[in-house]
């Protein structure tokens, strides 16, 4: 049954690549894909699970399935039941207690001290609502680690589907080719890391009625489910709050690997425990969001918003519209010290270049940008696996259409904005982004795995693009009242750090502003 339902989902790739192919050489003829036949694109956690244990039936190679941390007898991979080594952050002794030697899955707990999060320690490896966080481990234990994150967000489902199509690849590999991944890197993927806010299927896509808190098990959305994240649902129960108050947390925003500061949705408790027992030298962070593009902003007219949600008001210094297919693919490179930097923009130079010659859009490096006063990176997004010595990367590709984020609830002068909190998959994307994952993971994986005996000393050729400083959509009123922008365009932002405005070094895409 296990292999049945891998060649069900193999034909069904086929055949929807087939329409999406059709539709593009012959769009008068042929039907688009409908949201229902995208959806079929996509695995719910039980076939995740289902699809795991074929693949590890099935291996040629050392390969483990299971859940990601070991708890009790369940074969979970990484044991956090270990005391935090010396070479590990400091933890947060005023929490923990002066003097006390705490286990990893002990210190990932000590950083909370009030406010709401997870502090029962039988819950880490776990989604809030009881998921076992799914996750596979490939290749030689005694090579350099990697670690995979899929969909922490979990309406980015891509490169979810991605992985599991690279892990069935690297099932197979050869341990004999001396140019394998496999032989050269210890691979861990952490498959659905927010299991609750990622279940595709309609049952689970859920909405929250305005003033409500969230009560179902299941969602596809941005968050993680918890009706206790943050407080109340109209006011924030404290500073630095990241998420949808009521419905859950936006797990990027808590990577705190330093144990600096409060980690508190469970999901990321674990993959914060994970990292402080497996050690990765390498993180790659997958994400799928909406088009980015950029434009000169005069911040003299910046009006920032009070709440997470709302947009600030600001205007573009340049009035038209840039004239070019919208970005496509945006690798991270975080790291600022050499020789660091130099390895982390040689990797994104590597995937910028593979990928320009994989899709119609324009490709450019990754920056965050953030809403009003909310969702800046701050340290708190992947690149934190830094503070522990690894290298973190990764990548988002487009995977919404225009219509732009109406999973986060807008909050207007303390009053919640009519939404549905929900936002589908785009039909038109879901193919290519799957695709594009799929050739970015090939490409990160293979020059890691050639970066072990031959380092770059060149940053190759990386490009700085100008910050996505905006986004090429609408807004729409239904779902963001009064400040909904039903016309699609240029939708400034508010920049969450430095403006550099002039594109440096070589860059693919020389049509983007």
């Amino acid at each position: 049954m296990q292999v049945f339902a891998l060649f069900v989902r193999f034909i069904t790739i086929v055949s929807a690549l087939s329409v999406i192919n059709a539709c593009s050489s012959d769009s008068s003829s042929s039907k688009p894909m409908t949201l229902d036949e995208a959806y079929e694109l996509l695995s719910t956690y039980s076939e995740l699970n289902t699809n795991l244990a074929s693949l590890d039936d099935n291996a040629t190679i050392p390969f483990e399935v299971g859940p990601l941390i070991e708890n009790g007898d369940n074969n979970g991979l990484i044991n956090i039941d270990q005391t935090l080594t010396s070479s590990s952050p400091d933890v947060n002794l005023d929490v923990c207690g002066v003097g006390t030697s705490p286990t990893v899955r002990e210190a990932v707990i000590c950083t909370i001290e009030s406010g709401p999060g997870n502090t029962d320690l039988t819950k880490i490896g776990k989604s809030n609502h009881g998921r076992d966080l799914l996750a596979a481990r490939v290749g030689n234990p005694l090579g350099t680690k990697v670690m995979i994150i899929t969909q922490q967000h979990g309406n980015e489902p891509a490169a979810t589907e991605a992985a599991m199509t690279i892990l069935g690849e690297l099932s197979k590999e050869s341990s004999t080719d001396s140019e394998n991944p496999v032989n050269a890197l210890d691979i861990l993927f952490i498959i659905r890391a927010n299991p609750d806010g990622g279940e595709p299927t309609p049952e689970c896509t859920e909405s929250l009625p305005v003033g409500k808190r969230s009560s179902g098990t299941c969602a596809f959305s941005r968050t993680s489910v918890d009706s206790e994240a943050g407080g109340t649902y109209i006011a924030n129960s404290e500073d630095g709050f990241f998420g949808v108050v009521g419905h859950g947390y936006n797990l990027n925003r808590y990577h705190f690997a330093g144990l600096n500061d409060a980690i508190r949705p469970v999901e990321v408790q674990a993959m914060v425990a994970a990292s402080l027992a497996f050690k990765p030298e390498y993180v790659l962070d997958l994400h799928g969001d909406t088009f980015k593009t950029d434009c000169e902003l005069d911040l003299s007219t910046l009006i920032p918003n009070a709440v997470l949600g709302s947009l600030p008001t600001i205007e573009c210094l340049a009035s038209e519209l840039p004239d070019t297919k919208l970005r496509s693919f945006s690798p991270f490179a975080y790291s600022e010290l050499a020789p660091r930097r130099t390895v982390s923009r040689a990797l994104s130079s590597r995937l910028l270049a593979k990928i320009e010659t994989e899709t119609d859009g324009t490709v450019g490096r990754f920056s965050q940008i953030q809403s009003g006063t909310g969702a800046a990176n701050g340290g708190t997004a992947s690149e934190g696996y830094e503070e522990i010595g690894s290298l973190a990367a990764g990548w988002e590709t487009r995977n919404f259409g225009p219509a732009f984020r109406p999973d986060i609830v807008l909050v207007s002068a303390g009053e919640a904005v009519p939404s549905n909190n929900t936002y589908l998959i785009d039909p038109e994307f879901i193919v290519e982004q799957i695709r594009l994952n799929e050739v970015a993971l090939r490409t990160a994986l293979s020059s890691i795995s050639e970066f072990i005996n031959t380092p770059p000393n060149t940053e190759e050729s990386f490009c700085d693009y100008p910050l996505p400083n905006g986004n090429y959509g609408t807004l729409p009123t239904e779902l963001w009242g009064e400040d909904g922008i039903d016309e699609l365009g240029l939708i400034p932002m508010h920049p969450a750090i430095g403006v550099p405005l002039s594109i440096s070094g070589d860059c693919p895409g020389d049509n983007v502003l």
